[in-house]
C-alpha cells in the first residue's frame, strides 16, 4: 500500500495520473522562459500563447525575435507564392505591432523574396529598432537578410541603437 502512494506521487509530479496535473514549466521565472523562447523562431514563439493563461502574453516581451519567411512558407505550402508572401507580410506586421519591441535585444529578419516587399521589410526593421523615438533601443544584435533599406537607414540606426554590437 505504501509503494502505491509513492507511485501516485511520482505520476503526479510528472504531470500524469491526476486530473489536476502540476504545470511546473509555467512556474519558472520570466527571465528563464524568455531565454528558452528566444531560441525559437517567431511563429513557434507566438504559438506558445496557447499553453496556458500564464503564457498568453509572454511572447510579447521575448528579447530575441527571429522572423524567417521560410517558417511561414511551410504553413502556406501549395497555396501559391502570392498567398505565401501575403501571409508572411500579415504575420510580420502583426507580430511587430503586438510585441513590446522596446525590450528587443536581438532582432533577425530573414526575407527570401525581398524584391517583392521593399516597403514592408524596411518598415519592419524600423519598427524593430524604434517604438518610442524618445527612448534609445536596447538592441545589441541586428541581422537582416535580403532586406531593402533606404539611404537614411545608417543614420537612423546609429542614432537609435547606441548598444548595437553586431549588425
Amino acid at each position: 500500500l505504501r509503494s502505491m502512494d509513492a507511485s501516485d506521487e511520482l505520476k503526479r509530479a510528472r504531470g500524469g495520473g491526476s486530473k489536476q496535473s502540476v504545470d511546473r514549466l509555467s512556474a519558472l521565472p520570466d527571465d528563464l522562459l524568455h531565454a528558452v523562447l528566444s531560441r525559437l523562431k517567431a511563429r513557434q514563439v507566438v504559438r506558445t500563447c496557447v499553453l496556458s493563461t500564464r503564457w498568453r502574453h509572454l511572447w510579447r516581451s521575448v528579447p530575441c525575435l527571429r522572423i524567417d519567411q521560410l517558417e511561414l512558407h511551410a504553413g502556406a505550402a501549395g497555396k501559391g507564392a502570392l498567398i505565401e508572401r501575403h501571409s508572411f507580410k500579415n504575420f510580420a506586421h502583426i507580430l511587430l505591432h503586438r510585441h513590446d519591441v522596446a525590450l528587443l535585444e536581438d532582432f533577425r529578419l530573414l526575407v527570401h523574396h525581398g524584391s517583392d516587399m521593399p516597403h514592408y521589410d524596411d518598415s519592419w526593421v524600423r519598427r524593430g529598432i524604434s517604438q518610442d523615438e524618445t527612448w534609445p533601443c536596447r538592441l545589441t544584435r541586428l541581422h537582416v537578410n535580403n532586406v531593402c533599406l533606404d539611404i537614411y537607414f545608417a543614420r537612423h540606426i546609429s542614432s537609435r541603437c547606441p548598444a548595437l554590437e553586431d549588425m
